[in-house]
Parts: structure tokens; C-alpha cells; sequence
């Protein structure tokens, strides 16, 4: 009797032990997943890509300013772009900077379309660089960096990037997405569409 009741003790903790183990486990890799993508996000431009975006709008004239529009990369890899953008409105200004998938000429063919997920499955973008308050006549950096896939087919990846602000007549309460998704009169576009143009090779 005692054997068998040390048996079953025995069995029951072994099952303590492999729970434990693999509710560790999850835990371990969801933290890992997190402070993953949390380190691969940019949240400043350096000093030299800054002195470069101001020399851009500067002889331009420009709202708005990108160095290198187009970029060729290997699948897997991250993708940086910067963009400058002068405020000059007259006043203080919150911009948010939207960000959407255009298309691509890679051949999918009758398949899925891979590349057709949510902007959240290419974008990192920390929250910090979406949406910026810029004085007047001052200027905001933005860097903007893709994470392409593995499964990704070789081709040309075309994103829109659209910086709006907000007129007379927007709610005191809206968000960032409401913003990007939306094309109500009192959400503004600031100056021409750009164009990202990412070549998986």
C-alpha cells in the first residue's frame, strides 16, 4: 500500500515538475518575442541622418524630406528609411505619420498573397515616432524600418506613407488609427504621398 501511494507521489510530481517546465518555457519565449521586437525598433534618427533631412528641405524648400526612397535587401532583413518633416503651418502641431502597403510585382500567382498582411506584420514603428508635436517653423525625424519575411518572393514592395494633422472640427478624442484609416474632412494630409520602394533580391 505504501508502495503505491508512493508510486502515485511519485507520478504526481512529475507532472508538477513538466507543467512547471513548460509554463516556464512559454513564458521565457514570450518575454524573449517582446524584447526582441522591442529592440529592433528605432525611435531616433542620428545626428547625421538629421543634418542630411535638414539639408534636403532646407535647399528644397520641402515639407517633407526622404534621402533614399528606394532599398534593396536580402529576405529576413530589416529595412531603415528616415524622413524629415518641417512644420510650417503657424502653430504647434501634432502629425502622425501613416503608413500602408501599396503593392508589389512579385508573381504569387493563384496562391495566397503573402505579402498582403497588415501593415503591423512589416512596420516597426515605436509608438513614440507615429505621431510627433513639432513647434512652427521647426523640424520632426522620423525613422521608419520594415521587417521583411522569409517566406517573402523576390520583387518589389511599394509603401505609401502619408503624414496628416488635424484640422477645425476633429474630436478631442482620437487616436492614431482612427487618423491613418480614415479620410474625414478634418484630417488633413501635410504635403504629397511618398513612395518606399523595398526590392527583396
Amino acid at each position: 500500500m505504501m508502495n503505491k501511494k508512493g508510486f502515485q507521489l511519485t507520478i504526481n510530481m512529475l507532472v508538477v515538475i513538466i507543467l512547471s517546465i513548460a509554463i516556464l518555457s512559454a513564458g521565457v519565449s514570450i518575454f524573449y518575442k517582446g524584447f526582441n521586437q522591442a529592440a529592433s525598433l528605432k525611435e531616433q534618427v542620428d545626428t547625421q541622418t538629421q543634418q542630411q533631412l535638414d539639408d534636403l528641405m532646407t535647399n528644397s524648400d520641402a515639407l517633407l524630406a526622404i534621402p533614399f526612397t528606394t532599398k534593396e535587401a536580402d529576405r529576413g532583413d530589416y529595412v531603415d528609411f528616415n524622413m524629415g518633416i518641417h512644420n510650417e503651418l503657424g502653430v504647434e502641431t501634432k502629425f502622425y505619420v501613416c503608413v500602408s502597403f501599396s503593392g508589389t510585382s512579385a508573381d504569387y500567382g493563384t496562391i495566397e498573397n503573402y505579402y498582403d498582411k497588415p501593415i503591423d506584420e512589416w512596420l516597426l514603428m515605436a509608438d513614440s515616432v507615429k505621431e510627433l508635436d513639432i513647434g512652427n517653423n521647426e523640424r520632426g525625424y522620423v525613422p521608419i524600418r520594415f521587417r521583411t519575411h522569409k517566406k517573402m518572393l523576390k520583387g518589389q514592395y511599394v509603401f505609401n506613407v502619408v503624414v496628416k494633422y488635424l484640422g477645425e472640427g476633429a474630436s478631442a478624442v482620437i487616436d492614431y488609427d482612427m487618423v491613418c484609416d480614415n479620410d474625414f474632412n478634418y484630417i488633413i494630409p501635410y504635403a504629397t504621398t511618398q513612395k518606399l520602394y523595398v526590392t527583396i533580391k
